[in-house]
């Protein structure tokens, strides 16, 4: 027994040894480099003189309020069409539940550049729906989807992967029970919701808005896609400063996002350990899907629970559709009067069309092996014996 316990301490040693290795090498001689490009220049402390370039400079004072507001917007938004899918799924019943599961989840795999290229190319001044609708209102602006409008509809259709994710889970694991003794107290659904079931998934609600709140912070594809000359945030702003070769103001603005960010984390930490949650029961009833009685209140539920396939299906469906359509016919026709399968021919046989496909499907199940491989062989070992070593690691990893 002696010499089974000594050989697990040599492991976890050795685990430990390797993931303090892990950690220096990739995340803190990183940030000790963006912090000497920060605060020093040609061997000399630089960084009052950055701070007042940045401060003077028109750009960036507008990046910032730019994505303070628009992470505010896209906090409340997103809120509400998540809490609303879930809802939708889990507590209400509507018709065509599978369509609904299968709508909502295309934010899943089709996100980041390409849904905001999808956008674009539907909403865009050349897009399909853009035109259609000035068919009808002809006095619409040709670019009414670009700029701040097209960047906070884009966030609030495709960051709610979150929700479909966790918060679904949550609410799956909710007591009907409670519920259905609220309910025969003639407690009201309002009430219900609000009482009984906000409580029970309050701290996953907390942990999805987090994570929604450092997408909506870092959001690159979107301003970068949709937002149009006058509008940018300040993940661009960190790229063209890095372009015009200047690497302290790059960097110092990096850590800037980069401690909002963590004072956040440690915010939403600090109140998750004070709040007092209520959490689902361990034997759980399963939650009985509720049907609204009222026919005005099922219409307009089953109306923006379809509104919102709508939403997700139609520049999905455009691509697709537009992929199969000749070059020309692209900006300028709303159904293309055409279909061939020479885009797809030119894709899978030019090198230069396929490389980046199959860059992009190689790094990806690089990155995602290698950091299955980091967080599983992390986890047990900084949960397996807590001190203020493990503690510092689990802070450096957040």
């Amino acid at each position: 027994m002696n010499r089974a316990a000594a050989v697990e301490r040599v492991v976890y040693w050795i685990g430990l040894a390797a993931l303090i290795w892990i950690v220096v090498t990739f995340l803190i001689l990183p940030l000790v480099a963006s912090l000497h490009a920060a605060f020093f220049k040609h061997g000399s402390l630089v960084v009052g003189q950055t701070l007042s370039e940045l401060s003077r400079s028109r750009r960036v004072r507008a990046a910032l309020w730019n994505t303070a507001w628009m992470t505010s917007a896209t906090m409340v938004t997103v809120t509400i069409v998540g809490i609303f899918q879930v809802v939708v799924l889990e507590y209400f019943h509507v018709r065509g539940r599978a369509l609904l599961k299968i709508a909502y989840a295309t934010p899943l795999v089709f996100g980041s550049v390409v849904a905001a290229a999808g956008y674009n190319f539907t909403y865009g001044p050349g897009g399909a729906v853009t035109h259609l609708v000035k068919a009808i209102v002809s006095s619409l602006p040709q670019d009414w989807f670009i700029g701040w409008f097209g960047v906070l509809f884009t966030h609030t259709f495709l960051m709610t992967n979150f929700y479909y994710l966790f918060l679904r889970a949550a609410m799956r694991r909710v007591d009907h029970a409670t519920i259905e003794a609220a309910r025969s107290m003639g407690a009201s659904e309002y009430t219900i919701l609000w009482r009984v079931v906000l409580p029970a998934i309050m701290p996953t609600l907390l942990a999805v808005t987090l994570l929604t709140l450092y997408t909506a912070i870092s959001s690159f594809a979107a301003p970068q896609v949709l937002g149009g000359r006058d509008f940018h945030m300040l993940s661009q702003m960190v790229l063209t400063l890095n372009s015009l070769r200047r690497p302290d103001m790059a960097a110092l603005l990096a850590l800037m996002m980069g401690l909002c960010l963590m004072a956040l984390i440690l915010l939403s930490q600090y109140y998750e350990a004070r709040g007092s949650y209520v959490g689902g029961a361990k034997a759980t009833a399963p939650i009985q899907l509720r049907k609204i009685r009222s026919p005005i209140g099922n219409t307009v539920l089953h109306f923006f629970a379809y509104l919102l396939v709508a939403i997700y299906a139609v520049p999905i469906a455009l691509v697709v559709l537009f992929s199969f359509a000749p070059a020309a016919s692209i900006g300028i026709e709303v159904i293309p009067s055409s279909l061939t399968l020479k885009n797809y021919a030119r894709v899978f046989t030019e090198g230069t069309a396929f490389l980046p496909f199959f860059n992009s499907i190689v790094m990806s199940l690089v990155a995602v092996s290698a950091a299955l491989v980091v967080t599983l062989f992390a986890v047990p070992v900084i949960l397996g014996r807590r001190s203020w070593l493990t503690r510092l690691l689990a802070a450096c990893r957040t």
